[in-house]
């Protein structure tokens, strides 16, 4: 009983180690979008700004 106990807890350890690491990489590579984005964006809002002058 008490192998399947530290088993558990290992297991445990591993998921959440797991989890926090995909949280992470999710995070960075949603920042890494939402800055190219936001350059886009600012890209064409200056070339329609450009245009119309």
């Amino acid at each position: 009983m008490l192998e399947f106990m530290i088993f558990l807890a290992i297991a445990g350890i591993i998921l959440l180690v797991v989890i926090a690491a995909a949280i992470f990489i999710i995070g960075m590579i949603y920042a890494i979008f939402k800055g190219l984005y936001d350059d886009y964006v600012e890209n064409v809002k200056t070339q329609k700004m450009k245009s119309q002058s």
